[in-house]
This record gives structure tokens, C-alpha cells and sequence, in this order.
């Protein structure tokens, strides 16, 4: 397929002109999905958040629900966010990024004692990690509640 091609290549924005008539053929979810990591590379969160929501259509799926969460998070709808990435680590609990992501959204949402506990749950599932001072010391940070919302 041709957008995937161009996705590849990091063409963007020829992967949504390829992708976008494709959306009511027979490969719509793959179609749907790749719209929406290309949407959301672009820093264009409400389609991201569409496309991911169209492609999410045929069940859960752990990296289109975090994608998802990204996509509302990064829009302002932490709300819509949070449950989304709960659906997430219910449905796989040992991905490490989506309890970050929870975390900080958590922390928007003044939900200090959630955002605490799922700060030391991505601390826990990825202790390797751990040696990247950026993702250490924001972790910390959650967990003790210095950061402001």
C-alpha cells in the first residue's frame, strides 16, 4: 500500500493524502489506524483522536488505546483520557508508558493519590528505565507530587 510506503519514508503528510480515499475500503481499520499515527506525529490531535477512535471500531487494542489516550490527552480532554488508558492497563497492565502517560494525566486531573500510585507502577514495570534521568526524575516527581498541574 502506498501510504504505508510513504509512512515509512517519513512522508506524513503523503501518507494522509494516499490514506484518506482508502478509508471506506476493505482495509479501513489498517487504513484508520495509520491515519491516526500520522495525524498525531503531525501534532493534529482531534483527527488523530478520530481516526484512532474509527480503527478502535473493531475491538481494543493496547496501542490503539494508547494512542488514543495520547491523542485526548495532548487535545485537553484528560477525562476522556484517563478512561481510555484505564481500559488500557485493564486490558494490559504491564505496559510501562500507558502508566506514565496515566500518571500525568492523573496529575492534570488533581487526582494526586491515582497519579501516585500509577507513577509507581511504570516505575516498577520498568526499573531498565530507570537510567534515563528524564523518565526517572519525572516519575519521582509524580510519585512525591512536586510537579504543579
Amino acid at each position: 500500500m502506498l501510504a504505508r510506503a510513504l509512512f515509512q519514508v517519513g512522508d506524513l503528510d503523503g501518507t494522509i493524502a494516499a490514506a484518506e480515499p482508502a478509508r471506506g475500503s476493505s482495509q479501513r481499520q489498517a487504513i484508520e489506524e495509520l491515519l491516526a499515527v500520522a495525524f498525531l506525529r503531525k501534532g493534529r490531535l482531534a483527527e488523530a483522536s478520530q481516526a484512532f477512535e474509527r480503527a478502535l471500531e473493531a475491538g481494543p487494542n493496547p496501542q490503539l488505546l494508547f494512542g488514543l489516550g495520547v491523542a485526548l490527552a495532548g487535545h485537553g480532554r484528560d477525562r476522556e483520557a484517563a478512561r481510555t488508558l484505564e481500559q488500557l492497563v485493564a486490558l494490559a497492565p504491564r505496559t510501562a508508558p500507558a502508566w506514565v502517560e496515566l500518571a500525568a494525566v492523573y496529575q492534570r486531573l488533581g487526582r494526586a493519590e491515582d497519579r501516585r500510585q500509577a507513577a509507581e507502577t511504570a516505575r516498577r514495570l520498568a526499573p531498565a528505565a530507570s537510567a534515563d534521568a528524564e523518565f526517572r526524575c519525572g516519575l519521582e516527581a509524580y510519585a512525591k507530587g512536586d510537579l504543579a498541574g
